[in-house]
């Protein structure tokens, strides 16, 4: 009698693969922290909202029930009504249709901060985190000098040279906004560039500019993803802040921030001015550093799980 030998390749076991089932080991960092986001609720939430805040602002043009320059001094400062859903100004505009035209310069200087933010300060970072040495000394000394500057005080400045305008504040917001980027990156660089995979492809005759790009970067980036997102929530904020001050957003245009100023005026005969535009103003702060929150816990789990 003899043994019956199987040589089907069909029984051979793959990697991350038990009983021709895919098992959690086989599942990727992305899409694993993709599983981790969507499992949190409350950051979906938070992350639904400000896509339909964005929606609306996009659509702008087309949702407002009104011209938002539109003066009609026979409805000054009417009440919420189902004419006027958040009521009307001192100049008779309708305040739903400047909030929703408002929304456009107030999230778009936030995106565009965010945006220049990590682009003068994450790549630096990650240089500073992989090479080390000199070049890291150097750079880190420059954020550092940044840093002992207020970062309202930075932007205030740089608007003193560029003047007011939504634009100008962005701009400045997101230089001040670099130095945070650069050190995100810089620690997750350095973290990443510990890994015994990336030494070992440096001892196999990899360049500096490969390991960075193909290896360093890609792992590394999920913390500054993470950083973007928490950075857009005060992006905002501040934004609103320095429009409150006036530096932002000129007449007859207006952001959220403006809109608050103007409204501050007419607390006592039309409080709604001010409240409606600083609610909406908490809520977008709130629903980005909430999605913000939900991304770093899903990065951290993926990172505990795949140990």
């Amino acid at each position: 009698m003899t043994a019956s030998i199987d040589s089907s390749p069909a029984r051979a076991q793959t990697p991350g693969r038990e009983n021709g089932e895919p098992v959690a080991r086989g599942v990727s960092p992305r899409r694993a922290m993709l599983r981790a986001f969507v499992g949190d609720r409350l950051a979906v939430v938070a992350l639904l909202v400000l896509i339909t805040m964005g929606a609306l602002a996009l659509l702008a043009p087309v949702v407002a029930p009104y011209d938002p320059n539109a003066q009609d001094f026979s409805q000054t400062l009417q009440s919420p009504s189902r004419e006027h859903w958040f009521g009307t100004d001192d100049l008779g505009r309708d305040l739903l249709s400047r909030m929703l035209f408002g929304a456009r310069l107030s999230l778009g200087a936030a995106l565009i901060a965010v945006t220049l933010g990590a682009a003068l300060g994450v790549l630096p970072g990650f240089l500073a985190g992989y090479r080390g040495g000199t070049v890291d000394i150097g750079l880190s000394r420059l954020t550092d000098a940044i840093m002992c500057i207020p970062g309202l005080i930075l932007s205030i400045s740089l608007i003193a040279v560029f003047g007011p305008g939504t634009l100008q504040v962005a701009i400045a917001v997101g230089v001040a906004f670099a130095p945070r980027f650069f050190r995100v990156a810089r620690g997750a660089a350095l973290s990443v560039a510990a890994e015994t995979y990336v030494k070992a492809v440096r001892a196999a005759g990899a360049g500096h500019t490969r390991t960075l790009l193909r290896h360093v970067v890609p792992n590394a980036s999920s913390a500054v993803i993470v950083q973007a997102s928490l950075m857009f929530g005060m992006g905002l904020l501040v934004e609103a802040g320095l429009s409150f001050l006036g530096f932002g957003a000129q007449p007859p245009a207006a952001s959220w921030g403006a809109l608050l100023r103007r409204g501050s005026g007419f607390m006592v005969e039309a409080r709604y001015l001010s409240v409606i535009p600083g609610l909406v103003i908490t809520i977008a702060v709130l629903a980005g550093n909430i999605a913000g929150d939900g991304l770093q816990r899903a990065v951290t789990n993926q990172r505990s799980s795949g140990r």
